[in-house]
Formats: C-alpha cells, sequence, structure tokens
C-alpha cells in the first residue's frame, strides 16, 4: 500500500492511500472484458462469414448445377438469379446460351441428318450410271458425268433393245441439286419402262407426256437420244431442245454440228409434232460427240466461257488421230476444259459422251 498526503489549507489535509491490489483487480477485470468482446466478435464474425458465403455461393452453386444440366443436354434447363451485380449479369448470359446451344445443336443435327440423306441419294443417283460402258458392236463409246453439287442434274445410259440395237441418250435437267436429281431419276425410270417400244420417237413422247403431268412446270429436261443398229451399221437420234451434237467425218476431216431443234421433256402434253428423228451418217473413223451445256458454258479464271470454238477445237485435235480411242478422247476434253477452268468454281453438271465407229 502506498500513503500521499495532499495539504488542502494549513488545519487540513487530504490522505490518500493507494492499494496495489485493488489497481490489480481492475486491471484482470478489464482483461475479462476484452477477452469477452473478442470471443463475441470472433463468434460474430464467423457467423456473418458463414451467411454471407452461403448468399454469395449459392448463385455460384446454382450456375454450376446448371452447367452439368446443359452438359447432359438438358438445354431448356434455366438458372434463377435475380440480382443486378454480376452474378445477375453472369445467369442472364448463361440462359442465353443455353437457348443458342438448343438452337445450334438442333441446326447441327438437321445438317448431318441432311448430309447423311445427301450422301444415300448420291450413292442412289451413282448406281444409275452405267458402271461400265457396254461393248456395241461397230462402236467405241465413252462416257463420264461430274456434278457439280452432291446430287448431279445430268444422266446418260445405255440400253439394249434387241440382239442388234442398242438405246445411248445424254440428258440435262434444268438447274442441278436434289430437284434436279430427283427429276433424272424419274426420267431415267420411265425411259427404261418405255424401252421395249424400241423406237427412240415412240419413247421420247411417252417420257415427256409423264414427265409433264408428273413434274413442276419449271422443271424440264433437254435430251439427245441415240439409236444404233448393229446389223445395218446404221444411227439415228433425237433431240429435245439438247445441245448440238458434234460429229468429226473423218474423210472430210471436218466438224458439222447436227441438227438439233425439239422441245425439252416436260413442257407441253404431247411433243409428238414437234419432236423429229434424223440419220448420222457414220463412216469408219468418224466421232460424234454428246454434252451437256456444263461444257460450252463453263467460266475460266478469265471470266470467260469454255465456248463451242474451243470445243470444236479440241475434238478437231483428238479425233484426228483415227489410232486415238474414244476414252482418249474424252480425256483430252476434260482434260483441257479443267485447264481452263483452273480454281474456277464448277457452276453446273458436266457431262460428255463420245462415240466412235471403228
Amino acid at each position: 500500500v502506498g500513503t500521499m498526503v495532499q495539504p488542502v489549507s494549513q488545519k487540513y489535509a487530504v490522505l490518500y492511500q493507494v492499494s496495489y491490489d485493488l489497481l490489480d483487480a481492475r486491471i484482470a477485470k478489464t482483461y475479462r472484458q476484452i477477452g469477452l468482446l473478442l470471443l463475441v466478435g470472433i463468434v460474430l464474425g464467423i457467423f456473418l462469414a458463414i451467411i454471407i458465403g452461403q448468399k454469395a455461393t449459392r448463385p455460384i452453386k446454382s450456375l454450376t448445377a446448371g452447367a452439368a444440366e446443359i452438359a447432359e443436354g438438358h438445354f431448356d434447363h434455366r438458372v434463377h438469379i435475380h440480382s443486378q451485380d454480376e452474378l445477375g449479369l453472369l445467369s442472364n448470359a448463361f440462359n442465353r446460351m443455353a437457348a443458342d446451344l438448343k438452337k445450334s445443336t438442333k441446326a447441327l443435327v438437321y445438317k448431318e441428318r441432311v448430309a447423311k440423306e445427301l450422301e444415300i441419294a448420291k450413292t442412289i443417283q451413282e448406281s444409275l450410271i452405267p458402271k461400265e460402258i457396254p461393248e456395241i458392236e461397230g462402236l467405241d463409246i465413252a462416257a463420264s458425268v461430274n456434278p457439280a453439287a452432291e446430287i448431279g442434274g445430268d444422266c446418260y445410259d445405255f440400253i439394249k433393245l434387241d440382239e442388234d440395237k442398242t438405246l445411248m441418250y445424254l440428258g440435262d435437267v434444268t438447274g442441278h441439286g436434289v430437284p434436279a436429281g430427283l427429276l433424272v431419276s424419274v426420267a431415267n425410270a420411265i425411259i427404261y419402262a418405255y424401252s421395249h417400244l424400241k423406237e427412240i420417237m415412240q419413247i421420247m413422247v411417252k417420257t415427256n407426256a409423264i414427265l409433264q403431268a408428273k413434274s413442276q412446270a419449271n422443271m424440264f429436261i433437254t435430251l439427245a437420244m441415240l439409236s444404233w443398229n448393229g446389223k445395218t451399221k446404221k444411227m439415228d437420234y433425237v433431240s429435245a431442245g439438247h445441245e448440238k451434237i458434234l460429229h468429226y467425218n473423218s474423210k472430210k476431216k471436218a466438224i458439222t454440228e447436227l441438227e438439233s431443234g425439239g422441245i425439252a421433256l416436260g413442257m407441253v402434253p404431247d411433243c409428238s409434232k414437234l419432236l423429229k428423228k434424223h440419220p448420222i451418217d457414220l463412216n469408219k473413223g468418224d466421232t460424234i460427240i454428246i454434252y451437256s451445256d456444263g461444257i460450252p458454258e463453263a467460266w475460266g479464271k478469265k471470266k470467260e466461257q469454255y465456248g463451242m470454238g474451243r470445243l470444236r477445237r479440241i475434238l478437231m485435235d483428238t479425233a484426228a488421230h483415227a489410232d486415238l480411242p474414244a476414252e482418249k478422247i474424252r480425256e483430252k476434253i476434260i482434260t483441257d476444259l479443267e485447264a481452263f477452268m483452273g480454281s474456277t468454281e464448277q457452276a453446273d453438271d458436266i457431262t460428255l459422251m463420245v462415240v466412235k465407229k471403228v
């Protein structure tokens, strides 16, 4: 204990006695109060942290769960976070993403389905093209078709009518792609069905009547049909609005454009008076080519078309070689055309048939 005296007047003074025990008690009490406040503060801080943490993580958990749903393909799932902060914006963006993914997935599935169907259609159409050129007595033949799209609008075929007669034709439907491919398939089937008539004029007239009745008004096919008699060595042809047949005469060493005319099949109900059968005077070594308009109308890298002049020139250069087979002539024409086109995109189907009398 400590003692202090503080005079107040001449008679009086104040005596102070200080107890260190009391001071220690005060300090100890203060420590306890501080410790209690600290403990309360820690507990309160933990409690608030838990509440705030749950509030902050709930939207994140919702987004995480939503992402899992989307990953499983549930594109109709939506996340509902009603807040004006960044999480609310993220929720809206997430929902838009889910909607866009649903549209994109549907589009992708549709695209894959269409691609598969086009692949099947292409396979079917390719099966309609002769796998091999038939051996026809007195003739050397080569032919090819190169469609501009998955499904082409050009066709050619060879049909044995009897022991002596063979029918051959090359057709070109307006446009290309699926609609043209469908019409080509129908035309092939009709021609084959009527081939028993053996007369090319009758076959053309019958084919036209069905095409005109069953196809759209803006869909038609140009066709050049030839009939070869191996016994008499005679050839006839009928043109239904098709490109002019080029005839190389080996004796005159000249090229003639055979009469075309006629009208495309499928345009009028009856074309019997609009078509005409013509003979082709073929001598040994003569060559004729039948082609679709994709050849003369092909565009080159200099923004010009291949044209009939180039086609006549390359036919003259090749057919003049008496020992050159039909396949080599076809190859040289197609090679010249491809060199002319260069990197220019093919705009139309390219079909070529070379017939050489041997």
